[in-house]
């Protein structure tokens, strides 16, 4: 029965919604297009915000359900986890597209949506308004990229592209050069 479960949460992460959208809005195979890659970007320089928007919710949507499914198979957070992986997996290796998929970002972030929510909507609102302000210039563009980075690593280092601010040791002098 658990077993089920689990590829219950790999086939709805398998679900190509970017496909899906692209058959219905405007008739083709969105691989062929753009970039060739299935998702929400892809969809929007090939088909418009519409459609991209569709294809963006539907993925975390996707991501989302996939652990709530997990969930149901038992109450240890390990069940919601491997829910959230298989989801992602079945995204970026769809059995219906011949394992071809996404990148999986927008399946993860509903998957981590389900799993933590309090800590991914404050990040994805100010991840969204930076991104949005990247529309403005090179500096919204660079505190983008920065705010991006800082998440990935845990902490905001600052310093842009000259690095840190404050250097541990000056150059040359370090530690353990010789």
């Amino acid at each position: 029965m658990r077993a089920l479960g689990l590829v219950a949460s790999y086939l709805i992460g398998a679900i190509p919604v970017g496909f899906l959208v692209a058959r219905a809005a405007g008739g083709f195979d969105i691989r062929g297009k753009g970039s060739g890659n299935i998702g929400a970007t892809n969809v929007l320089r090939t088909l418009g915000p519409v459609p991209a928007l569709l294809t963006l919710l539907g993925d975390v949507v996707k991501g989302y359900l996939a652990v709530r499914v997990a969930e149901v198979l038992g109450p240890e957070p390990a069940w919601g986890a491997a829910g959230a992986l298989l989801a992602v997996v079945g995204n970026c290796w769809p059995v219906f597209l011949r394992f071809r998929g996404g990148k999986g970002m927008a399946t993860a972030l509903g998957a981590f949506l389900a799993l933590a929510p309090k800590a991914v909507l404050p990040s994805a609102v100010l991840d969204l308004s930076l991104c949005l302000a990247r529309l403005h210039g090179r500096r919204a563009r660079a505190a983008c990229r920065r705010f991006r980075a800082g998440l990935s690593a845990g902490v905001d280092r600052g310093g842009g592209a000259r690095g840190p601010r404050h250097p541990v040791a000056p150059p040359g002098k370090h530690p353990t050069s010789r």
